[in-house]
């Protein structure tokens, strides 16, 4: 069973913003004598806009940080920054420790407190962008049709682009005879040297969606941290409260970037974007790999398969099976004997 931290995050004391909250606290003491005096407790530490003296009787010296602290006697001052360890020694260390601990209990207990509001609401968007029209669930469908349609091989040059960023598309095309004949005059270059130029064509769409892991993003990134969240008790070490909170740390973030993937996905399958894949995927097979079969999207998206996919939706057609073939009749006898 887990023990929770000694110190109680509910004694804490805020900090004061300014010398003259100091002055009207009632236990507090401008002029105090350390040699008189024991540290018992630091109560927080401060910083000002304006200096202010140092409570200690041998210093009083100006400072912008320091600390409130309480004595042994329940009297309290302040010091500054450097005076503690200078005049109160090893109990300063311990009690600047103490307050420590309370202070980062309070602060991660407060954490999982606020992320605990949020937990449900946070479950309950990744579920929306997991089951939606275009959600998560519909895109993995997407990337599974694609990677059929275009082959393995395309598919990875595809993906490799997205993590690149390098959606320029060039078209080798053949220059005019007019064009060469000039060339090779001005340059004096070979006809095979100029005969082709590379020309850019356009742009293909963002494609992050093809590589963006929805699952470790969402699913363990937000989901099950926010389910851990839920499930836990602000009585825990806190330490583990500490994990916790870390762990949900950027899901904000993770839900913008999923939606952002997600419409990315959707205005893929618009005519422009299909277009300018297959002029794409057309020099990348000219190039380097023979495709197998019908691999144009721009023919694809006719068929049932994508039609359900433009609509959203994530359970899309089989194809439809091959009529069986008739029997021959040599079969047709051989079954009517064993019957």
């Amino acid at each position: 069973m887990e023990t929770t931290d000694s110190q109680d995050p509910g004694s804490f004391t805020e900090a004061p913003i300014s010398y003259d909250d100091l002055l009207q606290r009632p236990q507090f003491k401008a002029n105090l004598d350390p040699l008189l005096h024991s540290l018992a407790e630091v109560l927080t530490p401060y910083s000002f806009s304006k200096e202010a003296p140092c409570g200690l009787s041998t210093c009083h010296q100006g400072h912008l940080h320091g600390f409130l602290v309480r004595t042994a006697t329940g009297e309290e001052t302040n010091i500054g920054h450097v005076c503690g360890k200078r005049h109160f020694g090893e109990d300063f260390d311990v009690a600047n420790a103490a307050y420590r601990r309370i202070a980062d209990r309070r602060k991660a207990v407060n954490q999982i407190l606020a992320l605990k509001e949020q937990s449900y609401s946070v479950r309950q968007q990744v579920q929306e962008l997991l089951d939606q029209p275009f959600g998560v669930r519909w895109v993995n469908r997407l990337i599974g049709c694609l990677q059929v349609r275009i082959g393995p091989i395309a598919f990875a040059h595809l993906a490799a682009r997205a993590k690149s960023e390098d959606y320029g598309v060039l078209k080798v095309v053949e220059r005019s005879e007019e064009e060469i004949v000039k060339i090779m005059r001005d340059s004096g270059k070979r006809r095979d040297q100029v005969r082709y130029v590379e020309e850019h064509v356009g742009r293909l769409p963002p494609m992050g969606w093809l590589r963006w892991d929805f699952r470790k993003e969402l699913i363990q990134g937000v989901n099950e941290a926010f389910k851990i969240i839920g499930e836990l008790s602000p009585e825990c070490e806190t330490k583990r409260l500490n994990d916790a909170s870390k762990a949900c740390f950027g899901w904000e973030v993770r839900l913008r970037n999923a939606q952002t993937h997600l419409t990315d996905a959707q205005r893929f399958l618009g005519a422009d974007a299909l277009g300018i894949t297959d002029i794409a995927l057309e020099e990348f097979f000219t190039r380097h790999a023979e495709p197998e079969g019908d691999w144009r999207l721009t023919q694809w998206i006719q068929t049932s398969e994508a039609k359900a996919l433009a609509a959203g939706m994530s359970k899309v057609p089989e194809p439809a099976a091959l009529p069986a073939k008739p029997l021959s009749k040599g079969k047709q006898r051989k079954l009517r004997r064993k019957h």
